[in-house]
This record gives structure tokens, C-alpha cells and sequence, in this order.
């Protein structure tokens, strides 16, 4: 019977994808309560919110007037999908220096899988592995989490 051994795989997780592109986009509204919206106008609806906005009352599926109402000072806008797309290959160019295999999930933009087979020869450990992996993520301006 043939053995058969999983390959070893991390999860890389960009938290809040969008919003952290908004903040790329407009640096002067990290200090403000700020929300990515599906469309610039008050029928727009609330895809995410940091967490100044989420403190006041700001939440997905919310219409953007109505978040108005709630917090005037509220930061808003799109995040266009070329956007995002564009972003998530950056990121996966940025991932394959650590990992031959790295694949963007579907469902979830700003998340990523990757094999680690190998790395070993490499890195150390896994652990400095990771943290070169958040360095080289930080340093295009994105925050992120290995598991």
C-alpha cells in the first residue's frame, strides 16, 4: 500500500484586502472612520468598514447615505476590481519568491495558499519563513497574517 503524505501548507490572509488598498490609495483617512462601498453614491452599499467606523455604528450591507447619517465625517469610496486584481498579482509575485506554489483564493479576495515543501533547505524554521514572508508583504504596503 502506498503511503500517502499531505503536502505542508501555510494560509496567508490579508485582512480587509480592500480597505488596506483604500489606505494605499488615500494614506490621509487611516485616522478616520473609512469604508470601501460597492458604487460612489448614496445607493451604495457598505462592503467594509475599518474599525474607527465599526465602533460608530458602520457596518456591511449598510447604504452609504444612511452611513452618512450616522457618521458625517465617514471616508468612502470604491475599490475598482482591476483594482484588486492587479493588487492580488502583485501579492502573488511577492508570495512566489517563498513558495513555488502560491494560488489566490476565489471567494475571498487577499487570501492566499501556499505549499511550503522544500522551504526547509532554505529557512531554519517555519517561523522565520513566515516573518520574512510579512516583511517582504509590509514592505509593498500591505499587513498580513501567516498561519
Amino acid at each position: 500500500m502506498k503511503s500517502v503524505v499531505a503536502a505542508r501548507t501555510a494560509c496567508v490572509d490579508l485582512p480587509g484586502f480592500a480597505l488596506q488598498l483604500l489606505f494605499q490609495q488615500h494614506p490621509e483617512w487611516r485616522n478616520t472612520p473609512t469604508a470601501v462601498i460597492s458604487k460612489e453614491t448614496g445607493s451604495g452599499k457598505i462592503l467594509m468598514a475599518s474599525a474607527s467606523a465599526q465602533k460608530r455604528g458602520i457596518t456591511a450591507g449598510l447604504r452609504y447615505a444612511s452611513a452618512l447619517g450616522l457618521v458625517p465625517e465617514l471616508r468612502a469610496a470604491a475599490v475598482p476590481g482591476n483594482r484588486i486584481k492587479n493588487s492580488t498579482t502583485e501579492v502573488l509575485t511577492c508570495l512566489q519568491t517563498f513558495s513555488p506554489k502560491v494560488q489566490a483564493t476565489r471567494k475571498h479576495s487577499g487570501t492566499f495558499w501556499m505549499v511550503l515543501s522544500g522551504i526547509e533547505r532554505l529557512y531554519p524554521s517555519i517561523d522565520l519563513w513566515a516573518k520574512r514572508v510579512l516583511e517582504a508583504l509590509r514592505r509593498i504596503g500591505l499587513k498580513a497574517v501567516v498561519v
